[in-house]
């Protein structure tokens, strides 16, 4: 399966009006996952994506946009055990190391925001499975 195969998702978007004002990078990665999970577009994402996110997202073609939505809306979906790890708050910058399950086999995930606008916003995150069983 072609989840399965993935190393490294370079950008994954940010969440919903459920996620204005977290006040901590951990509250804004459990918007983000409940929020991608049921998106339908981008226009309920990037609104709370950081500016170097939205940057790169723009760069993208409608039909590569498209076709990410769907992906990363796919992975957050069927996503289980979603677990946060560890948070490292550095300035205006976080790291979040999270945890969870995606076709049976285990996720390790590093997520990176940067604080911008008073909010915490997604900047990228990356996604790894090594074929360990969950």
């Amino acid at each position: 399966m072609f989840r399965k195969a993935i190393s490294t998702i370079a950008i994954l978007a940010t969440f919903s009006p459920a996620f204005a004002g977290s006040s901590t990078p951990s509250a804004a990665l459990q918007a983000y996952v409940k929020t991608v999970a049921a998106a339908t577009s981008w226009s309920q994402i990037t609104p709370l994506m950081s500016d170097a996110a939205n940057s790169k997202l723009s760069a993208l073609s409608a039909a590569d946009q498209k076709g990410m939505l769907g992906f990363i809306s796919g992975i957050r979906a069927d996503q289980t055990d979603f677990r946060i790890v560890s948070e490292e708050i550095n300035g205006i910058k976080a790291t979040i190391h999270a945890t969870g399950c995606l076709d049976g086999e285990a996720i390790d995930e590093t997520t990176q925001l940067e604080h911008e606008a008073g909010t915490w916003k997604v900047r990228k995150v990356n996604m790894g499975q090594d074929g360990k069983k969950c």
